[in-house]
């Protein structure tokens, strides 16, 4: 998909692990991914060219990543069908207010429908599993992972630096110079070159 921002996708894909984590109360040993270019970039003859963002975070939290194979259905797990659960259960008929409104009732429904169902397959309840499951996950970092991203860019003549369309004003004595900047959702940070932070 050409519209996707890969390292913004990137960033995303791993705060929504982290999440996931937490919501959790551990990690994973081993998680399967599909051939999302989020985890992989390209596979070729069993040689997996990792997208190098996303695996540095795996490995900062101790899972290993399990990529099932192209075009191979039976190395793929049946996640794809609870999509449609939540679709159909959680999602169907009902209109929402906000995205903070979307979340509420997913609570709700996590504590009142999914979670104290009993499954199917395994004849259990997601309440039940995950409390068996809880002891064997990997523990929490203690801090999240640093999902910011680092840019470089050239103070022009006027002492600005140009980032997504705005302006930001470094010190004037470092026009023509080439910073990193860290960009996180709410902040960005100008650093010179012996990453000590500026402004």
């Amino acid at each position: 998909a050409e519209w996707f921002d890969w390292p913004v996708a990137t960033e995303m894909f791993i705060v929504f692990h982290q999440r996931a984590f937490q919501a959790l109360g551990g990690i994973p040993h081993q998680i399967v991914y599909d051939q999302t270019k989020l985890a992989v970039l390209a596979e070729q003859y069993g040689e997996v060219d990792f997208n190098e963002a996303f695996y540095g975070y795996a490995n900062w939290c101790g899972f290993q990543t399990y990529i099932c194979n192209k075009a191979d259905p039976q190395t793929k797990g049946k996640i794809e069908r609870q999509f449609h659960y939540v679709e159909m259960s959680l999602l169907n008929g009902r209109t929402f207010r906000s995205l903070e409104h979307l979340n509420e009732v997913t609570r709700w429904w996590l504590a009142n429908v999914a979670d104290v169902r009993t499954h199917r397959t395994t004849k259990k309840r997601p309440l039940d599993a995950h409390a068996e499951e809880l002891p064997h996950l990997l523990p929490l970092p203690e801090q999240d992972y640093d999902t910011a991203r680092v840019v470089y860019r050239i103070v022009d003549v006027e002492g600005f630096i140009n980032y997504g369309s705005n302006q930001y004003s470094a010190p004037w004595r470092l026009v023509g110079e080439l910073l990193p900047v860290r960009v996180t959702d709410t902040e960005l940070f100008l650093y010179d070159h012996r990453i000590r932070q500026l402004a």
